[in-house]
């Protein structure tokens, strides 16, 4: 059995800021973005990224906010947890 280590606030940060490379960010609050992602993996954290562009991209907006991504990994974090 492999065992994979929960990405570090570091890693974390790297993970959601290159799946959010194409979109602007600036204003967003890393800190707050980590900190709601925190033991969540790498995976997860990627499709929370994901999730916060594509409510971006449904809004017609090239900004993600701190608001779309925390919203994206809270709910990454409900799906995890069941």
């Amino acid at each position: 059995m492999i065992e994979y280590r929960l990405p570090d606030p570091a890693i974390a940060r790297g993970i959601l800021q290159n799946r959010l490379s194409s979109f602007r960010t600036n204003g967003l609050d890393w800190d707050a973005a980590i900190s709601a992602g925190a033991r969540l993996s790498q995976a997860e954290l990627s499709r929370a990224a994901e999730d916060a562009a594509k409510h971006a991209v449904l809004d017609d907006r090239e900004l993600v906010t701190t608001a779309d991504l925390i919203g994206a990994i809270e709910e990454r974090r409900a799906t995890a947890q069941h």
